[in-house]
């Protein structure tokens, strides 16, 4: 059932990061935990809320206060012990991956389907370097909060029954968390949004009876009263969540910008202030790159995604060079994948349309860190794929289970065949699991780290510099 699920999944996320309990604090680490009185003396809570999160050693316009309480609490609890903290994380990436399970469940209605997307997240190699470095906890928390605001939104029927008041509420408390963790949980008006589609396109296919807006009757499919009449039309459907839901939302969004700025003096970084575009390569780029670098990094998440290797901690000038052109191989495998997910979308469209739930997921929390619209403190970065990378395990779960149902249709080679998909499954599972256990001995300390960072992008300034004084830089994203 369900539990057994649950507690396979978060056996699986805590197990594979296991060994790396015993690595020493690394590169941001020790600005964060070992040189910032904030993480470790209580009389210094103040000035959590009231400096940005870097205060000392950077001007960087990051304001994330629970992550800096979350250090605080743990040093009161475990010490300062590299194991206590990387604990805590560990946990917190266990949660994170039951709640991919948990909406995945809610949007696929299978427990194999949702049970294989959230393993996937569990032992996905990419996450390395948010679940390992101990200050990529603020991705962890992020992700937490954002998920768990996303599923009690699935959870919901399309009218807000007699309780959802008190949802709403947990709702936004758990929005704002994530914002006031880290940045890119400025998405969630996005999400809730998204939620809100595929709540409705669910309910009209299912024909399962929902609340009507007006009233709070039940209909079915057919639009037959089912002692109550049918649902109302997608505007008012909108309309009302427009007034019930994005407009608290959006309140809370604009209430974490206004209590950032005057602690910060702005919202984002200005052009020319990126280390010379030694932490992002576009700061000083002419208008084709701008243009067309984007699409090379998400290519490049996406085949990192699919293909976990290789792996660093850095990718800052010039890891990844800015595209100079339409024909460069990097931004034609980046269309490639673009081509490919807007077909697979459109085929979901016509159908169940469950993979666009995780295309569309993947799209709204990538879009802050995509280096798109605003540029973010580095280019490339695996910690910041955290989150999306959910909407990609929920996308590959859905695509194995459409694929194991069409085998099941075949009378002589369904059942071979699906024994070829359960091997090829474990297969993957088993080779992430082997790679991401290997991968937790790179973080064991600064010289690994740096000469590894070194070994796998030798044109990263930021890796020469850190083997060459072993002494790491702020940045993040």
């Amino acid at each position: 059932g369900d539990a057994a699920s649950v507690v396979e999944i978060a056996a699986a996320a805590v197990g594979v990061y296991a060994n790396s309990l015993p690595n020493d604090f690394v590169y941001d680490d020790e600005l964060i935990l070992l040189d910032d009185p904030r993480t470790r003396d209580p009389s210094h809570w103040r000035e959590i809320f009231t400096h940005g999160y870097w205060h000392r050693v950077s001007t960087d316009p990051i304001y994330r206060p629970v992550a800096l309480l979350s250090y605080l609490f743990n040093h009161r609890v475990t010490g300062l012990h590299p194991a206590g903290y990387r604990a805590v994380n560990l946990v917190l990436h266990a949660g994170v991956s039951v709640l991919v399970y948990a909406i995945g469940r809610t949007v696929c209605r299978r427990r194999g389907t949702a049970l294989l997307g959230g393993l996937l997240f569990a032992v996905h190699p990419i996450h390395g370097e948010a679940v390992v470095i101990i200050v990529g906890r603020a991705d962890l928390l992020c992700a937490l909060f954002y998920l768990l605001g996303v599923w009690l939104l699935l959870r919901e029927p399309v009218r807000f029954p007699s309780g959802g008041v008190l949802r709403l509420m947990a709702v936004l408390v758990l929005a704002a968390l994530a914002m006031l963790t880290k940045e890119n949980a400025v998405t969630f008006l996005g999400a809730a949004v998204l939620a809100d589609l595929w709540r409705r396109w669910q309910a009209r296919a299912e024909g399962s009876p929902e609340p009507s807006l007006e009233t709070g009757t039940m209909s079915g499919k057919s639009g037959r009263k089912v002692g109550r009449p049918p649902m109302v039309s997608w505007r008012a459907y909108l309309l009302d969540r427009l007034a019930r839901r994005y407009l608290p939302i959006l309140t809370v969004t604009l209430g974490v910008l206004f209590v950032r700025y005057p602690v910060l003096g702005r919202l984002t970084r200005p052009r020319g202030n990126f280390g010379g575009g030694i932490e992002n390569v576009l700061d000083h780029a002419d208008v084709v790159s701008r243009v067309l670098t984007p699409i090379v990094l998400l290519g490049k998440y996406l085949t990192l995604l699919a293909v976990p290797h290789p792996l660093c901690y850095d990718y800052s000038y010039n890891a990844i060079p800015p595209a100079v052109g339409p024909i460069d191989h990097r931004v034609l495998i980046g269309l490639a994948w673009v081509a490919a997910a807007t077909v697979i979308g459109i085929r979901s469209w016509r159908k169940d349309r469950q993979v666009l739930w995780g295309i569309g997921f993947f799209l709204v929390s990538y879009s802050v860190v995509s280096n798109t619209v605003i540029l973010i403190g580095t280019l490339f970065a695996e910690r910041a794929i955290y989150l999306p990378s959910a909407g990609w395990c929920w996308v590959v779960a859905i695509g194995f289970a459409t694929v194991w149902e069409r085998c099941g249709q075949a009378v002589s080679w369904g059942r071979w065949t699906r024994g070829l998909l359960i091997a090829g499954a474990i297969g993957v599972l088993s080779a992430y699991g082997v790679k991401t256990i290997g991968r937790n001995r790179v973080f064991r300390d600064n010289d690994t780290l740096y000469a590894e960072g070194v070994r796998v992008n030798p044109g990263s300034a930021a890796c020469q510099s850190c083997l060459l004084y072993t002494s790491p830089s702020p940045r993040d994203s």
